[in-house]
């Protein structure tokens, strides 16, 4: 603790040593009875009969933690299954955070974990939600999942590999509005949202096909540092391309959706990201 933030009669507090213990819930339970009748007994010391029934209550306790531990395990395995369906998003969470664990040792909070619930619903829509079928698109994720939720980050896997999905995904999201909150666009700016995805799938597609993929099931688009490094694009058109990368990230999950001019602009300058990629292509 803080020493400018106790109180006179507490800074001899501030260098103190403390012992967090952690337990389950049957441990703090048996604990608990046991400091208060074997270390602090209200009226003398506790009989031989009542130490064997402390014991006998230990005895219980452990075999409930061995059992506790056993039902975790199971639950595991059953989550781990490959063959079986997820049953709803909860269970797809689950699945997709011990994934996650072997990537990061840092919890993952509910903003880092995303709407799961919108990518059961387009898992189910796309007959994969199995975890032997999901698995080719996790073998990109990255770590920083507050930056990209991990949901996510599986979404956009599985729309760079088919962008007819973009649809499907538009679709799933306006069937929950009340979970995102946004607004309905206006004509325009819907007119606009439309070129701007349309000219963004042209350029992924231009990518899959003629950048090397960064991971093996060759799902991932690039960074722009990816592509300065290939020679397709300079600094600062690689700048652009991250830009333009996280107004898509933004459009697509529903977080903001620009105003008209802004995305005019867009897919003009995505049309010169296009232009400038093909002919340095030809030049090569």
């Amino acid at each position: 603790m803080k020493e400018e933030e106790l109180s006179e009669s507490e800074k001899r507090y501030a260098a103190a040593r403390i012992e967090v213990q952690v337990a389950s819930v049957l441990m703090h339970a048996w604990a608990e009875v046991d400091h208060d009748l074997a270390y602090k007994p209200l009226k003398g010391e506790l009989s031989e009969e009542e130490y064997a029934i402390l014991d006998q209550l230990n005895g219980l306790v452990i075999a409930g933690e061995i059992g506790l531990e056993r039902l975790q395990k199971a639950g595991e395995v059953r989550v781990g299954n490959s063959g079986r369906q997820f049953t709803n998003h909860y269970d797809l969470a689950a699945y997709l955070l011990g994934r996650a664990a072997n990537i990061s040792d840092q919890p993952i909070s509910e903003s880092g974990l995303g709407r799961v619930d919108l990518l059961f619903d387009m898992i189910i829509k796309l007959g994969i939600a199995t975890p032997r079928l999901l698995k080719r698109y996790l073998e990109a994720l990255h770590d920083n999942f507050e930056l990209r939720p991990l949901a996510e980050q599986v979404v956009d896997a599985l729309l760079v590999e088919d962008p007819s999905r973009y649809d499907l995904y538009r679709t799933l999201r306006a069937q929950r509005p009340w979970v995102s909150g946004e607004a309905v666009p206006e004509d325009a700016q819907y007119r606009q949202v439309g070129y701007f995805i349309a000219n963004w799938i042209e350029l992924e597609k231009l990518l899959r096909e003629n950048v090397p993929a960064k991971r093996p099931n060759g799902v991932v688009i690039p960074f722009g540092r990816d592509l300065v490094r290939l020679g397709l694009l300079d600094e600062n058109m690689a700048f652009e391309f991250d830009r333009l990368r996280r107004m898509r990230n933004n459009l697509v999950h529903g977080i903001e959706v620009p105003a008209p001019d802004e995305l005019e602009d867009a897919v003009r300058r995505i049309d010169a990201i296009q232009a400038e990629i093909r002919r340095r292509m030809t030049d090569h």
